[in-house]
């Protein structure tokens, strides 16, 4: 069981989480936007991604899902921080 507010805030936060489609990946984008936070979900399988950005959007929050990007591709630090 959750206390009625939040462990601590992380209002006006982003956070890329990979591997953030199921199991403790999934978990930890659910609670940062039950902390306030606005959470990108980056999963190889972007279905499972899709469908945590919907639970963290239904939360109020603002969320993103990214599938598989090839690190070798030019993926940057810099992009990362595009995505929210």
């Amino acid at each position: 069981m959750r206390p009625d507010r939040p462990l601590l805030s992380l209002a006006g936060r982003r956070y890329l989480v990979v591997g953030g489609g199921q199991g403790m990946g999934e978990a930890t984008c659910l609670l940062l936007a039950e902390c306030g936070a606005d959470v990108a979900v980056m999963d190889r399988d972007i279905d499972l991604a899709e469908t945590v950005t919907r639970q963290i959007e239904a939360m109020g929050r603002g969320g993103i899902a990214v599938g598989d990007v090839p690190l070798c591709g030019g993926f940057s630090q810099h992009r990362a921080g595009q995505l929210l």
